[in-house]
């Protein structure tokens, strides 16, 4: 059985996140300053998450606001999804 990783984001994956998001979407809109700006929101959060010992293969990254939570963006590499 192959293992997975889910973690929290954090400041030090924002390279990854970053292309991330332009392998997984054609029009990307996150660069590492923008995505550094959005995690250093107390109100912002995020996971990645892959196969153990792998590069991430995936991400969430959320806000919260006042009562309600949004999904600012998720996605997962082409080759990761089944």
């Amino acid at each position: 059985m192959i293992g997975f990783d889910i973690r929290a984001a954090s400041e030090t994956d924002l390279k990854r996140l970053a292309a991330l998001e332009r392998e997984i979407f054609s029009e990307a809109k996150a660069s590492p300053a923008l995505l550094a700006d959005s995690v250093g929101e107390s109100s912002v959060g995020g996971f990645l998450g892959g196969r153990a010992g792998e590069p991430a293969a995936g991400f969430a990254i959320w806000r919260i606001a006042a009562d309600e939570a949004e999904l600012l963006s998720i996605g997962v590499v082409a080759p990761a999804r089944k």
